[in-house]
C-alpha cells in the first residue's frame, strides 16, 4: 500500500514507516529487526515530546501487543554477547532472547549455552528457576539476626561485617 503524507515526516515517523514496511517482509532476520528497532529507539529518544522508553511505549510505537513490545524491549536491552549471537543467526527466537536477557546476569551464560544446544523456552524457564534457587543461601544458615539500622548513626562494625560477607560470597 502507498501512503501519501501532507508534510515531511519526523525521523521517528520515518523509522516507524520503515518498520512497518520491513516487518511485512517474510525474509527479515531478527538481526535486521533489531537494527530497525534501534533506529526507532534512537529517533524516539531524540523526539522533543518523547516519554520514557518503556515496553508499553514501544508497543504503541510499533502498533503491536504489549507482550510483543516487552519482548522487543528486552531484545533491545540484551547484552552484546546475545546481540552477537543474533547477528551470527545462532539464536533467532525472540521469546528465548527476551527470557535470557531479563534473567539474572549470573545465570545468563548457562541459559545461552542451553539455548544454543536447542533447549525449548519451557526448558530454559525451568533451568533458570532451578539455577536461581541454587544461588540462594542454604536453609542450614542461621536466620537469627539483630536489627541493624543504616542511619546517620549506623553501627560501622555491623556495616563492615555485612560488606565483607557480601564480598566473600562468590555470587
Amino acid at each position: 500500500p502507498a501512503k501519501i503524507l501532507n508534510s515531511k515526516p519526523s525521523a521517528l515517523k520515518i523509522s516507524q514507516l520503515q518498520w512497518i514496511e520491513n516487518i511485512e517482509r517474510k525474509d527479515l532476520t531478527l538481526w535486521e529487526r533489531l537494527q530497525n528497532l534501534e533506529k526507532i529507539k534512537s529517533s524516539y529518544m531524540k523526539s522533543p515530546d518523547s516519554l520514557e522508553f518503556t515496553p508499553v511505549n514501544l508497543s504503541r510505537l510499533l502498533n503491536c501487543s504489549i507482550q510483543q513490545g516487552v519482548n522487543y524491549y528486552h531484545l533491545l536491552n540484551s547484552s552484546d554477547k546475545i546481540k552477537g549471537l543474533i547477528k551470527e543467526n545462532k539464536i533467532n527466537n525472540i521469546e528465548k532472547i527476551a527470557f535470557i536477557s531479563k534473567s539474572d546476569a549470573l545465570i545468563q551464560p548457562l541459559l545461552i549455552k542451553a539455548c544454543l544446544e536447542g533447549a525449548s523456552l519451557k526448558s530454559l524457564k525451568k533451568l533458570g528457576h532451578l539455577e536461581l534457587k541454587s544461588l540462594e543461601f542454604p536453609s542450614s544458615i542461621s536466620t537469627s539476626y539483630s536489627k541493624i539500622s543504616f542511619t546517620a548513626k549506623c553501627n560501622l562494625n555491623a556495616a563492615k561485617a555485612i560488606i565483607n560477607s557480601v564480598l566473600k560470597h562468590e555470587a
